[in-house]
């Protein structure tokens, strides 16, 4: 019965063979059992087009140079490779091994499969026989399956999936050429060790591109694909050499390669040089950016309408991603950071510089390493809403000052201690000062460049709470909420000394809105995300919008410029040949002390703090320092991360103080009428006292009528008399 089994099969096959060469193989599947339908028919109705994705490949992040790689994310280690960047010898070594008739069979080969089914003992399944076009079919049905259903059908044996696999091969192989084929199957392939496709096959064995592959090494990887478990090089290597040497003696008797090369070959060692592909942000160079980067591209809509879409494409897409980060900075910053306080330490320094304007962040660094052992951490500390800022909050209760039309000759009592009949006191029942601050009958600019708390919960008082956190919020600082759960309460006097938790990156966020004159960037980790064939993906580029009047913001810098000055809680800690502004911040106990500054190019925070817990680990006595305030180390650290990263960096000035907030009397805030109907915008400026201009202006999205906008801006103090322009649609 076998023999007679076999001899039907090797009838079928002949038939099968020359109905493929045909176009029809209905004889075949009648014989075979497969149904009532015609013979052309059922050949006819397979699809023979074969779904082809493109192959999953990692991704790579980039630092703003486009070219140094920072991480790699994948699923599948795969880097697809162009069949011009394969050495000829490794084209030649997995053609001979299999399918030495690729170049002149049809996509099946019809002596391979007449003699795979006379193998066949008996029954419905089908062995061996398979081309490189065959296999690449297989492979791609593999990869495209969802369902396991799917997986078994495309892996099976059964003689309909072998029917289907040869339509599909035929098509294929009127669709591309032989070079086109080799291509997709050589990136394709599976070689083992995880390595998927020759690219990544030559990095993970030789440490080498497959175009330098030599001959002794393509038919290692050649003979590979047959069983990468078995021939597996680092776990069996006698196995590895066996079959190595099965593929350079197939190579000689094809003549591919001549008797003295299969000699040398077959003498060579292994030779292996692994490389263990580096994936996710563990094996990052900047592990801590890479940490944040993922997390932003992860909520990013130009990678997926879903969680799940995005991160597909972030994980198999074959994206090149380049980020904002600039190494220069990086490295100054890490250097600087390291410089005070080394990774071994207890308390964790960290610094944020974000690009005002555009929102990059060019530099995370921190004296910590990522890892879990001693003196590291995996916690996103640059990022993460982890410590009070104490008083560095303090810029966002000026500038609602600002907005509310007081003028900096305003003057406070600040004092020593200071009961509030308005908000919650702390539980001593006054508001103190820290360190020196405790000055009385002070200016803002006075109060802001000693850090008087009491005085400072006094301008809460006239501003308003929300104001604060309004402010706060439209600056950058996300973390702030005011509504829902742990939102900021009107009684709430300690919100302008800082007492929610946020980041380094907020912080440094924020006071990049007031470096760029009131022009709030939402922090970006992406320049620019290209496809793998080419294409650059829609950029979300800077984001960014007006959000405090510049009037406002420039003039809260002038006042942050005093705290660096003779006098200011930061004083000596100026930078190099250029000007900046920022500000102080410890919080109760020295738990966490900070400094955030600017120039016009680069805002910077820097917090230290022990991150295991800063309210029960204080920073007293840290580096020989009785009381750690944001003017002392923190204020340092800043110092030197912001001369190295501004180095070469022309010298920008900063503005200076708006012209209305210097008026000795109370000045009016001018009206917010942008939107209103002219009659109306313009009585409510006369209302106020102010000389108003009415000038024609355009805006299609605006009825004719409408204010378009003013000048000078909403928000400006404005003394009695003052000329504002009204721009309204026409």
């Amino acid at each position: 019965m076998r023999r007679l089994s076999a001899l039907v099969r090797l009838v079928l096959g002949a038939v099968l063979v020359g109905l493929l060469v045909a176009g029809f193989v209905a004889p075949y599947t009648a014989l075979a059992g497969m149904g009532a339908k015609s013979t052309a028919g059922y050949w006819n109705d397979l699809p023979s087009e074969v779904p082809e994705a493109p192959m999953p490949q990692g991704s790579v992040l980039l630092a703003s140079d486009g070219k140094t790689r920072i991480a790699t994310l994948f699923k599948f280690n795969r880097q697809n490779v162009a069949i011009a960047n394969v050495a000829p010898v490794m084209r030649s070594s997995i053609v001979a091994i299999e399918d030495s008739r690729f170049y002149t069979n049809p996509g099946v080969d019809l002596r391979g499969t007449v003699r795979a089914l006379t193998a066949t003992g008996s029954g419905d399944s089908v062995q061996g026989g398979s081309t490189i076009t065959q296999q690449y079919v297989k492979n791609t049905l593999l990869l495209e399956a969802k369902t396991k259903e799917q997986r078994e059908d495309a892996a099976g044996r059964s003689v309909s999936r072998k029917i289907r696999e040869a339509k599909y091969a035929v098509s294929l192989g009127r669709k591309y050429s032989k070079d086109q084929i080799l291509e997709k199957y050589l990136n394709i392939a599976y070689f083992g060790a995880g390595a998927y496709g020759i690219q990544a096959a030559s990095q993970r064995y030789f440490s080498i591109p497959a175009s330098r592959l030599t001959l002794p090494q393509a038919a290692l990887l050649a003979g590979l694909v047959q069983n990468p478990a078995a021939y597996d090089p680092t776990l069996h290597p006698e196995a590895a050499t066996t079959r190595r040497n099965v593929v350079l003696d197939r190579m000689r008797d094809l003549q591919v390669i001549t008797g003295a090369q299969h000699a040398a070959a077959r003498k060579a060692p292994l030779g292996l040089k692994q490389t263990r592909p580096k994936n996710g942000c563990i094996t990052a160079t900047q592990p801590f950016y890479c940490d944040w980067a993922v997390a932003a591209l992860r909520q990013d809509p130009r990678l997926g309408s879903t969680p799940a879409q995005r991160d597909k494409n972030l994980l198999e897409g074959g994206l090149r991603i380049t980020t904002g980060l600039d190494l220069g900075k990086q490295a100054a910053a890490q250097r600087a950071v390291d410089a005070v306080i080394s990774p071994e330490h207890r308390v964790a320094a960290v610094s944020v510089s974000v690009e005002p304007g555009t929102g990059y962040v060019r530099s995370m660094a921190l004296n910590r390493r990522y890892g879990t052992g001693k003196g590291q951490t995996v916690f996103p500390l640059p990022s993460a809403d982890s410590f009070q800022p104490g008083s560095t909050f303090k810029v966002f209760t000026l500038a609602a000052a600002l907005e509310a039309g007081l003028p900096l000759t305003t003057r406070l009592p600040g004092g020593d201690r200071y009961t509030s009949r308005m908000f919650n006191n702390p539980s001593q029942g006054y508001f103190s000062n820290a360190g020196d601050g405790h000055g009385s009958n002070l200016t803002l600019v006075k109060a802001t460049a000693e850090s008087v708390n009491t005085a400072y919960v006094q301008l809460q008082e006239r501003v308003g709470t929300m104001a604060v956190a309004d402010n706060a919020l439209r600056a950058g600082v996300r973390s702030i909420k005011t509504s829902g759960k742990g939102a900021v309460g009107e009684r709430e006097g300690s919100l302008t000394l800082g007492t929610h938790e946020t980041s380094p990156l907020d912080m440094a966020t924020a006071y990049a809105t007031f470096a760029a004159h009131g022009t709030y960037c939402r922090p970006q980790p992406v320049v620019k995300v290209v496809g793998p064939r080419g294409a650059v993906l829609p950029a979300a580029g800077p984001q960014c919008k007006e959000t405090i009047a510049p009037a406002v913001a420039d003039t809260t810098t002038s006042v942050l410029t005093s705290v660096l000055q003779k006098g200011g809680t930061a004083a000596g800690k100026a930078l190099r040949g250029r000007q900046a502004a920022g500000k102080t911040g410890t919080t109760d106990n020295e738990a966490a002390a900070w400094f955030v500054g600017y120039t016009p190019q680069l805002s910077t925070a820097v917090v230290m703090a022990d991150p295991r817990g800063s309210q029960r680990y204080p920073l007293h006595g840290v580096l020989g320092v009785s009381h750690v305030y944001g003017g002392t180390i923190p204020a340092a650290i800043w110092k030197r991360v912001m001369d190295a990263q501004l180095a070469g960096t022309p010298a920008t000035p900063l503005p200076k103080v708006d012209p209305g907030y210097v008026l000795s009397a109370r000045a009016t805030a001018l009206p917010d009428v942008r939107g209103l109907p002219e009659k109306e915008a313009v009585l409510r400026l006369k209302e106020a006292g102010l000389s108003v201009t009415v000038t024609p202006g355009k805006d299609p999205d605006v009825p004719a009528g409408t204010v378009i906008d003013t000048s000078p801006r909403a928000g400006k103090p404005m003394a009695t008399g003052m000329a504002v322009t009204v721009t309204v649609a026409r």
